[in-house]
């Protein structure tokens, strides 16, 4: 049976180091296996928009689907969302199928925001300890 979890519940279950490892991973694996990860999609009606995010990681065994739900305002005067449904993972071990988890909610937004953006900008160093790391 596949576990089913709130984001905050994996908060403090590993280090930000194997976290970035982890990340740095798919990173490299992307690189190796392009065709395993889908750009994002996004299917609108209006003002709904679903999107999702599939892929895989073969060297770390996992492949699975991001998915949310929003309704929009897209105009000159205003781009906001109206309303956003929490955020859904599903991970299957990509060698057995089986489905791992289904993880429910997002990490903190400023976080996610910051961690992107050092990663963007060249200034993330996974070296760096952990304080003196841009975008924590």
């Amino acid at each position: 049976m596949a576990l089913l979890l709130r984001a905050e519940e994996l908060k403090g279950l590993i280090s930000i180091e194997e976290a970035i490892a982890a990340v740095e991973n798919g990173f490299r694996d992307q690189g190796e296996y392009p065709q395993f990860s889908l750009p994002r999609q996004r299917m609108m009606a209006g003002d709904r928009r679903i999107n999702i995010h599939s892929g895989g990681c073969v060297n770390l065994s996992v492949a699975g689907t991001f998915i949310h739900y929003e309704r929009h305002r897209y105009t000159k005067e205003d781009q906001s969302y109206g309303a956003a449904g929490k955020r859904v993972y599903m991970a299957y071990d990509s060698e057995t199928a089986k489905l791992l988890t289904i993880i429910v909610g997002s990490l903190p937004a400023q976080l996610e925001r910051n961690i992107w953006r050092a990663k963007i900008a060249g200034s993330w160093d996974s070296t760096a300890p952990a304080d003196k790391r841009a975008g924590t």
